[in-house]
């Protein structure tokens, strides 16, 4: 087998997997920012551990979560334009 044949696919399996795991850390950034906004910040105000004015934060932790959200969509779509590749690699469906 020349070699030269098999780089393009290692490079998309590798941009494939670069892509899955920003896609899982936008996930996890999307939790945080959620569970602040809608858990933590209010818990801690109604506690007084923090000011009032920390209240104001939410809508800018929702926004973080929608935006986290929305580009881990985006990164699950090119990782799945990717996943092409495993076909060509293994034809058949149930190997």
């Amino acid at each position: 087998m020349d070699h030269a044949l098999a780089l393009p696919i290692w490079d998309e399996l590798d941009t494939g997997l670069i892509f899955f795991w920003f896609a899982l850390l936008m996930m996890v950034a999307t939790a945080v920012s959620f569970l602040l906004a809608h858990a933590i910040l209010p818990s801690l105000v109604g506690t007084r551990d923090l000011p009032q004015g920390f209240a104001k934060l939410r809508p800018v932790f929702y926004a973080g979560a929608i935006l986290a959200f929305l580009l881990a969509l985006f990164l699950y779509y090119i990782t799945w334009e990717t996943v092409s590749v495993y076909l060509e690699i293994y034809p058949r469906k149930w190997i």
